[in-house]
């Protein structure tokens, strides 16, 4: 839609719904330039024009991108239309490094856009099962959202991703496929000789 000009005319259907907080574009496509000709410039500008046209429309919500991880200088340049971004981390139960690293490159609102922890432990620690563990699922979400809050003047807040794993990640979409990386990590309930 939006390399086919096509933002303006989804909007209007929507944008006057309570529900919509802001506009957000694409999802860690910055992984896929496979999409775009083999060239992740051409999504930036694509975006980069839809967020122009969309804040031209609505005057009153954020444009943003969800990210794969923290954008790079390129990224930043090229969308620079975008007020606020979203940011896909996996950095196991630590994101706090993202704050720093953020703020060397951009001064603008940041949110995690997806973040959080799967409830399959690839293999035992002294504390849990291998296997379905949503205790571990639990605690690792705990400890994530207790780094993002006690960082709240840093993000905008954060989105868990996600409430059931994604049994496709790894191939099978039918069975609990165990080949996908588990990013249960558990600092405060693991030694490194459990990693």
């Amino acid at each position: 839609e939006i390399s086919l000009g096509l933002v303006g005319s989804e909007m209007c259907i929507r944008d006057s719904h309570n529900a919509i907080l802001m506009w957000e574009l694409g999802n860690e496509y910055n992984y896929n330039p496979q999409w775009f000709g083999g060239n992740i410039d051409n999504w930036y500008k694509a975006m980069n024009r839809a967020s122009i046209k969309i804040q031209s429309i609505d005057k009153n919500r954020l444009v943003s991108s969800a990210h794969g991880d923290i954008p790079d200088n390129k990224a930043l340049e090229l969308g620079s239309s975008i007020n606020i971004w979203g940011i896909n981390v996996y950095r196991w139960d630590e994101p706090a490094s993202v704050f720093a690293e953020w703020k060397a490159v951009s001064n603008k609102p940041i949110y995690f856009s997806e973040i959080g922890s799967d409830s399959y432990m690839t293999k035992p620690t002294n504390i849990y099962k291998m296997g379905v563990n949503e205790k571990a699922q639990s605690d690792a979400n705990t400890i994530i959202l207790n780094e993002i809050l006690d960082n709240a003047s840093l993000n905008e807040g954060a989105f868990i991703f996600q409430f059931a794993d994604g049994l496709w990640k790894a191939g099978n979409p039918s069975t609990q496929d165990t080949g996908a990386v588990s990013y249960t990590h558990l600092r405060a309930h693991e030694t490194e000789a459990d990693l």
